[in-house]
């Protein structure tokens, strides 16, 4: 009876230790995600003064204002343009977004300004990528995008989706 009593304890004394560990890192160390809310657009450096934001503190306040049962609609159009400085296809994991992207496309301002682009794979398939020729658009393979390219991104949101799923259209137009 000493071998099995002395056995039972040690088990319990193994099981009390995993719960213990368990309960320390749910409480304590798991890392906290947001519900898979992405940032698709980051700035690669911090913006320090108003006048390089490119939308107004203000402005997004003001849309921070309205209400979920009067709004029935905001859809925001964006227009990028710059030269294509980096086109990261391996892909990676944005911690700090919580957000597995397959492709980045970095642009430069003729200001030397930089914007980074990370789209998922989901995304990859809705984006529509031409070559503008005589004001003309033609079709074009996102595979023939290169670094140097003066490019221009077009995107429509919807901002009352959350962030993983409100994309609505992305062009990208190389000059």
């Amino acid at each position: 009876m000493d071998d099995s009593n002395k056995f039972l304890k040690i088990i319990f004394a193994v099981l009390l230790i995993i719960t213990a560990a368990e309960l320390y890192y749910f409480f304590f160390y798991q890392p906290t995600t947001t519900n898979n809310i992405v940032k698709k657009t980051l700035t690669t450096k911090p913006t320090t003064s108003p006048e390089s934001q490119a939308i107004g503190t203000d402005t997004i306040n003001n849309l921070s204002r309205y209400k979920k049962s009067i709004l029935s609609s905001s859809i925001v159009s964006n227009k990028h343009e710059g030269k294509i400085v980096l086109i990261d296809d391996k892909g990676g994991f944005l911690k700090t977004e919580q957000f597995k992207y397959s492709l980045e496309i970095k642009i430069e301002s003729n200001l030397n300004e930089f914007n980074s682009f990370f789209y998922s794979e989901k995304e990859i398939q809705q984006i529509k990528v031409f070559s503008l020729k005589n004001e003309q658009k033609e079709p074009i393979d996102i595979s023939k995008l290169k670094i140097g390219d003066s490019i221009i991104i077009e995107e429509s949101l919807n901002l009352l989706k959350e962030p993983i799923d409100n994309l609505k259209k992305l062009e990208i137009s190389v000059l």
